[in-house]
């Protein structure tokens, strides 16, 4: 079953080029969940993937979409920067990030309560990052300076309470916990350099950059399940 588009534009007018070949003239413009579908009057229709896009692009009011070797530029009606909107939310929505790990919410990730404290500033970044803005805006919400230093002082907490009376067992287990912990901040290190690049990229590969911040941001969170497995053995150990 077709899904409903998410909007219809008529009176594109179109210039440029798709998949090595020039394309001019006047169309509607639908958006879909999957793609963007560019109709003219012969009845004739084009197809553009959002996976294909390398960016989306507003300027002089008209849109321009960016493959790796061509750009289409649609101009014409006003809506057409709503339209811009809509193709970068659908290109760059967020990936499922928590798939795959085994100790977030199971009984393997033992104390609920320090998971939660664990896990919750990373959680709440995520949630953060869903909410719709520029892409470069976004990533800014994903902190990692703020949340590396979040983590420290998680550990050197429920280090300090576990042994508050003993100092050299507080000592030793805040030692382990920071070395379980060492992998995951190296994640947080090659994130923030994704930041960076993303930020520095050129119009035209901002989607490129998107979709690796997503991959290192996927790293992130598997690295700090292993991270709070290692941990859990220092603090429930069996």
């Amino acid at each position: 079953m077709t899904p409903e588009p998410l909007l219809i534009l008529p009176g594109v007018i179109l210039s440029g080029s798709w998949h090595h070949r020039r394309v001019v003239g006047i169309a509607t413009l639908l958006l879909f969940p999957g793609e963007a579908q560019l109709h003219d009057e012969d009845g004739k229709h084009l197809a553009l993937s959002y996976e294909d896009l390398t960016d989306a692009t507003w300027e002089r009011e008209a849109l321009s979409l960016h493959s790796r070797s061509d750009v289409l530029r649609l101009s014409g009606p006003r809506e057409l920067s709503r339209a811009w909107a809509l193709v970068v939310e659908q290109a760059c929505a967020l990936p499922e990030v928590t798939r795959g790990m085994r100790t977030l919410g199971t009984s393997r990730g033992g104390s609920t309560a320090l998971q939660v404290r664990f896990f919750g500033p990373l959680l709440s970044a995520r949630r953060r990052l869903q909410e719709p803005d520029a892409l470069e805006r976004r990533v800014m919400q994903f902190d990692t300076e703020a949340l590396t230093q979040r983590l420290h002082a998680s550990i050197t907490e429920i280090a300090a309470e576990r042994h508050a009376e003993n100092a050299p067992r507080r000592r030793s287990l805040e030692a382990h916990l920071e070395e379980a912990l060492e992998p995951l901040t190296a994640q947080l290190g090659a994130l923030r350099e994704a930041t960076e690049a993303l930020h520095q990229v050129a119009a035209g590969s901002r989607f490129v950059e998107w979709r690796l911040w997503t991959r290192r941001l996927r790293r992130v969170f598997l690295e700090a399940d292993r991270a709070w497995a290692q941990m859990v053995r220092q603090l429930e150990p069996r």
